[in-house]
């Protein structure tokens, strides 16, 4: 799941839901969600994904604050191909 292709999946999903980010991290969390698992995220879910974007966010501000947003949404693309929803079929 770290390899440079998952990443570079993760960074072309963090582009499609970045415009949803724009309008607020909570529409990029449930886009995110649907798309990646066709569902949206229970209250524990989004709020565990909001604290997550707001820390990455925060600490690649410190070294690229021009990519700190995409970075951070690539990082949380990359969690949601790591669910178990994502990679096994009920």
């Amino acid at each position: 799941m770290n390899s440079p292709q998952i990443r570079n999946y993760a960074h072309a999903f963090a582009k499609q839901i970045l415009p949803a980010y724009r309008q607020s991290p909570e529409a990029a969390v449930k886009q995110g969600y649907q798309q990646a698992i066709a569902h949206s995220p229970d209250d524990d879910e989004l709020s565990s994904s909001l604290d997550f974007l707001a820390a990455q966010e925060k600490s690649y501000a410190v070294s690229d604050p021009s990519s700190a947003t995409e970075l951070a949404l690539a990082d949380f693309c990359q969690v949601l191909f790591g669910l178990n929803e994502f990679i096994y079929v009920d």
